[in-house]
């Protein structure tokens, strides 16, 4: 993967942040969920109300082109990754619909779906298939996941937001150069919470360690340790996940990034990069470090990207 990188990543999260106990409520739970939501770590999430999901990559597209002025000029393919279904009219496409107005009409565009929360690594690796395939321009990356109720959102103690990402990928990165990019799919439970118990207890009970694995692959790709990585970006549904992954992997639990996890809650497949930008913008993560973005989807799917910033 030499030369193919990440340029001008932008997100678009809500502002104003609604109380999880809102939403657990109104989802029908009892006072007893909305303990374990707020033990698990979650406080607010961003909710889109009025935005559509066309609407919220309308959105993160008019930020990425006052970045990008040449958008339309550079870009020679679209891929949009999301985890769940998406609204917009039957007899129009999504990509069609999203992106009117920028130029972007004669472009090859697709949407990618399944692998709930660690789609966006299996559509980064498309994306640099696809720059390997071509002479020249960047691939654009969008990512979005919108819930389209409070019952949408509320699941396995964790609760759901809304967000938007947009980003180039590109063959000439001056900085965020992709060393590895993985993705796996070994599926457990087929429905959900719906999964037979048996199932769910065992997926809950492999989870950490086929982390540990993922994280352990992507690594051996790039040709690196763990000792050289200043941080890793989780996938945030809750704490306790995490805490049991620094145990097997020997890793600081300080140093994974589940800093915004009250103020974001479970953003399905988008949060690693929405905490990777927010991270590199408050300063925390420098230039030169290298960062391990892991998504671990519920079921048996995980995708892996470690970047040197």
């Amino acid at each position: 993967m030499k030369g193919f990188g990440l340029d001008h990543l932008v997100c678009e999260v809500e502002q104003d942040l609604m109380p999880v106990e809102e939403i657990v409520r109104a989802a029908g739970r009892d006072e007893a969920y909305v303990q374990q939501v707020h033990n698990n770590g979650l406080r607010r999430i961003p909710v889109a109300h009025q935005a559509s999901v066309a609407e919220l990559i309308q959105d993160v597209l008019q930020r990425l082109t006052a970045n990008v002025p040449d958008l339309h000029k550079r870009v020679c393919g679209v891929l949009l990754g999301h985890s769940l279904a998406t609204t917009v009219p039957p007899d129009v496409p999504l990509l069609d619909e999203s992106m009117q107005g920028f130029h972007l009409q004669h472009v090859p565009k697709l949407a990618v779906s399944g692998q709930p929360c660690s789609v966006i690594h299996f559509v980064v690796q498309m994306a640099g298939a696809w720059l390997a395939a071509v002479p020249e321009g960047d691939i654009l990356v969008l990512g979005v996941d919108k819930a389209q109720n409070a019952e949408e959102r509320v699941f396995f103690g964790s609760t759901m937001g809304d967000a938007a990402i947009a980003m180039l990928i590109t063959r000439h990165p001056a900085r965020h150069r992709i060393m590895a990019c993985i993705s796996q799919t070994y599926s457990l439970t087929f429905a959900g919470e719906k999964s037979p118990p048996e199932d769910i207890a065992r997926f809950r009970q492999e989870n950490p360690h086929r982390i540990r694995m993922a994280v352990q692959q992507a690594l051996a790709e790039a040709g690196i340790q763990l000792t050289d990585v200043s941080y890793i970006i989780p996938h945030t549904p809750y704490n306790l996940i995490w805490d049991v992954t620094a145990e097997l992997l020997r890793f600081p639990r300080e140093r994974i990034l589940t800093d915004y996890l009250s103020e974001t809650g479970h953003l399905n497949s988008n949060d690693v990069f929405v905490h990777f930008e927010r991270a590199l913008r408050e300063g925390k993560i420098k230039t030169g470090q290298i960062v391990v973005l892991v998504s671990p989807g519920f079921g048996g799917t995980r995708g892996c990207t470690v970047i040197r910033v």
